[in-house]
């Protein structure tokens, strides 16, 4: 792996969320997604920035704020995708719990605490989810159905695994994520059958961002066409630097 070091970036006292930011080629919007994590009223997280190879000049645009706010660590590497770099920020969390943003979404400032305080009033929680609100044009709510990618569903209807928020070690108990087609609802079928206790939130708190030309989703439907991946077997990963 190449980059900034991890143990370059932050402090020693372990925080206690892990927010897991990706990016390729995003230069402006990223710096959106950042800021919207440094605005937030629950200040104990770190914001781990996994740079999928970009070559836009992504590294010279973030590192003044990375080096400004100890809080924030960046690492580069080769472009592997979304499921690897996600699993990079997994291996490199430091927080109790672990959360995603993508680079062209955002939070609302009370984005973290209300995920923080759904774990306080039911201890009994594994993972949650939702809590979003579609930024975008009329159609934008409506993706690939996973089974069937040449019928479209309400996103309502998919799990968006931006919004995911969950104890570290679950997320790495099932593998991560797995570079699949609908790789967000792969990992929490995992969550499912392994039996971990998943609730819901409703605050719309995660802007989804459907209004730019080269969103998340657009992406990975170009990656793979019309026809699915077949999923295999959870892969064994090894969730060590």
């Amino acid at each position: 792996m190449t980059g900034v070091s991890p143990e370059r970036m932050g402090g020693d006292a372990e925080p206690t969320v892990s927010v897991i930011l990706t990016t390729f080629n995003r230069r402006e919007l990223v710096q959106r997604a950042m800021e919207s994590v440094q605005a937030q009223v629950y200040r104990d997280w770190e914001l781990l920035i996994i740079d999928d190879g970009s070559t836009d000049g992504t590294a010279q645009a973030i590192l003044p704020a990375v080096l400004d706010d100890p809080r924030l660590r960046y690492h580069a590497w080769k472009n592997q995708g979304l499921a690897p770099a996600r699993n990079w920020g997994l291996a490199a969390a430091r927080g109790t719990f672990a959360t995603f943003l993508d680079s062209d979404d955002e939070y609302t400032p009370d984005h973290l605490g209300r995920r923080i305080g759904k774990f306080m009033l039911d201890p009994a929680l594994d993972v949650v989810h939702g809590g979003y609100q579609i930024i975008g044009p009329e159609g934008s709510d409506m993706v690939p159905d996973m089974e069937d990618p040449t019928r479209l569903i309400p996103i309502s209807q998919c799990i968006v695994g931006a919004t995911l928020f969950g104890k570290t070690e679950v997320f790495r108990t099932v593998g991560g994520f797995r570079s699949v087609y609908g790789t967000d609802a792969d990992l929490f079928q995992r969550l499912r059958a392994r039996r971990f206790q998943i609730g819901e939130v409703t605050t719309p708190t995660y802007l989804y961002h459907r209004d730019v030309p080269d969103s998340m989703c657009d992406a990975v439907k170009a990656a793979h066409g019309s026809e699915p991946q077949a999923l295999e077997e959870t892969p064994e990963i090894e969730f060590s630097l």
